[in-house]
């Protein structure tokens, strides 16, 4: 905004900065994408799947575990990692929260689907670029980043849904001795270099965090479920 004032006859202009003007705090946005309805067969597929994890049916999801699944970037089979017989295991919170969250056919074809969609649909050019290797994904309206890890700390900057943040996979979620009993929190860092805290329940992680992400691809007919794996 252009002002003015005059001093000794001689009229002055300067510009009058809004602080009010939103300052840029994410490096994208991420909106979300679900094409299972792309293909009948892998919606009925998922809808089939969604049922077994209310029921924690172990014997279907064995049924449709493909012999050659990759369960972990390090090795391990999928039974000894995820223990699906269990009903406790968190594989089937895992599963339930991927399915939710959408994905994309990686195939002109769709013959293969990846869920979620914040991997499936994450651009390619954050990926190489990351300099910290993770990346957030707000999930919620005006989300109050904070100076500390604390409800009670100042918000010094306000982010809204889908936006992508930087975090750092070597600290990740805030140990307890540091944050406040309230609430978990996430370390991020935003475009303009600052740092601050959101609370984790706002956020969605990305590659190549510890996000977990399924793979199904269609095999002769039937659909199966080729990788699961927490990005370890």
């Amino acid at each position: 905004m252009l002002a003015s004032f005059q001093k000794n006859g001689v009229i002055v202009l300067f510009f009058l900065i809004n602080l009010s003007m939103p300052v840029q705090a994410q490096v994208g946005k991420l909106y979300p994408v679900d094409e299972a309805a792309q293909d009948p067969s892998f919606l009925t597929f998922r809808t089939r799947l969604m049922e077994a994890i209310e029921k924690r049916d172990a014997t279907f999801i064995y049924s449709i575990v493909d012999k050659d699944i990759r369960s972990s970037l390090g090795g391990g089979s999928f039974q000894d990692i995820w223990r699906p017989e269990d009903p406790d295991s968190e594989f089937w919170e895992e599963l339930k929260n991927i399915l939710s969250l959408g994905g994309s056919f990686e195939d002109k074809d769709k013959t293969t689907f990846i869920a979620p969609y914040t991997v499936s649909n994450f651009p390619s050019d954050l990926e190489r670029d990351s300099d910290t290797g993770c990346y957030l994904i707000i999930a919620g309206e005006n989300v109050n980043v904070r100076k500390r890890p604390s409800i009670h700390s100042p918000v010094i900057r306000m982010l809204s849904a889908y936006d992508i943040v930087k975090t750092d996979c070597a600290i990740g979620n805030i140990e307890d001795h540091e944050r406040d009993s309230q609430q978990d929190w996430m370390y991020i860092i935003l475009a303009d270099g600052l740092q601050g805290y959101v609370a984790s329940q706002y956020t969605n992680t990305a590659p190549d965090g510890y996000e977990v992400r399924g793979c199904f691809e269609k095999k002769n007919g039937k659909w199966l479920l080729t990788c699961f794996i927490g990005g370890d």
